[in-house]
């Protein structure tokens, strides 16, 4: 990864284990997910195994997929890596998360309306 910062690597490990979990539970295979948000099977597990970090709009349509709030996703990603706050972030860019997470919370129907 291009940037090893240890609380930003746990992010996307629970951010991966999240969307593997639920995947899981909805009987789906990695080649099944890959099919619905558009994306090969050994993209689906680097990303569930933190190895790949997706983009946005990735992160949108694997959690619609699943049916799981981005929201929730991304605040449990965030607890995980063990710092309120990432190299770099301030109160601002929490801001900007926080309003980033209500946007998202309609899917990708909200963000094409």
């Amino acid at each position: 990864m291009a940037n090893d910062d240890p609380h930003l690597v746990r992010f996307y490990k629970a951010f991966g284990l999240t969307i593997q979990q639920a995947r899981e539970a909805a009987g789906l295979a990695q080649a099944d997910l890959a099919d619905r948000i558009g994306m090969s099977r050994a993209s689906v597990a680097n990303i569930e195994r933190g190895a790949q970090r997706p983009p946005l709009h990735v992160a949108i349509s694997a959690c619609d997929a699943l049916g799981l709030p981005i929201a929730e996703v991304v605040a449990k990603a965030r607890a995980a890596r063990g710092t309120p706050r990432v190299h770099g972030e301030s109160a601002t860019s929490d801001a900007a998360v926080q309003l980033a997470q209500m946007i998202l919370e309609g899917g990708l129907d909200a963000i094409d309306s």
